[in-house]
C-alpha cells in the first residue's frame, strides 16, 4: 500500500478527454466561481494566432483580447515594474478589480498561456498551456474539498459528465 494521500493538499487535475470546447470553457468558469473571493491575480497570454485566430473568437472574447492588449501597452508605456517582469505578450490582472476579473472570464478560457493565483498560495490554482487538440490544456490545482465543491458547481451548471482526472505530479501544501 502506498503513502496516505493528504486531503488538505492541492493536487493537479485536468479535464478528462472528450470534453467539448464549450464544456471546457464552462468548466473554466466553474473553477473561477469555486475560488470566488479568494482569487488574487492572473497572468494572461494575449498573443493571438498561435492556435486560434482573432476572428474565430466569440465577439465578447475578441473585445476582451483587444482590451487586454491596450492594458498591456499602456502599462509598458508607464513602465509598470510588475508588468515589465512578465514575458512579452502577457499582461497581469488584479482579480479583485471586477473589470479585470471580467476580462479574465471573457478571454481566459481561450488563452493558451494563463496562470491564476488565489490568496496565500505561491503556486497557480489554474494554469493553461498550448495543446495540440485545438483548445488550451488546463491544469486545476484543487484540494479534495474543492474537488467535491466543484462537482456540485458542475452539476448545477448541467455539466455532471465533465470529469477531472488526476495529473501525475507531486501534491502541494494546502492553500489556507
Amino acid at each position: 500500500m502506498g503513502p496516505q494521500r493528504d486531503p488538505n493538499a492541492a493536487h493537479a487535475y485536468s479535464p478528462a478527454r472528450g470534453l467539448g470546447s464549450d464544456e471546457a470553457r464552462a468548466l473554466f468558469q466553474c473553477v473561477l466561481d469555486l475560488h470566488g473571493p479568494r482569487l488574487s491575480h492572473a497572468a494572461v497570454g494575449i498573443a493571438l494566432g498561435d492556435w486560434l485566430a482573432r476572428e474565430e473568437l466569440p465577439a465578447d472574447a475578441r473585445q476582451a483580447a483587444a482590451e487586454l492588449e491596450r492594458l498591456a501597452a499602456a502599462d509598458r508605456r508607464r513602465g509598470s515594474w510588475y508588468r515589465r517582469s512578465l514575458p512579452s505578450g502577457m499582461t497581469r490582472l488584479d482579480l479583485r478589480d471586477p473589470d479585470q476579473l471580467g476580462l479574465l472570464r471573457r478571454y481566459g478560457p481561450y488563452s493558451a498561456d494563463t496562470k491564476i493565483w488565489v490568496e496565500d498560495d505561491p503556486e497557480p490554482a489554474v494554469d493553461t498551456t498550448e495543446a495540440l487538440d485545438g483548445q488550451p490544456k488546463a491544469t486545476y490545482r484543487l484540494t479534495d474539498d474543492e474537488l467535491h465543491q466543484l462537482g456540485s458547481l458542475l452539476a448545477e451548471a448541467g455539466l455532471e459528465h465533465a470529469r477531472l482526472v488526476p495529473k501525475r505530479s507531486r501534491a502541494r501544501p494546502a492553500r489556507r
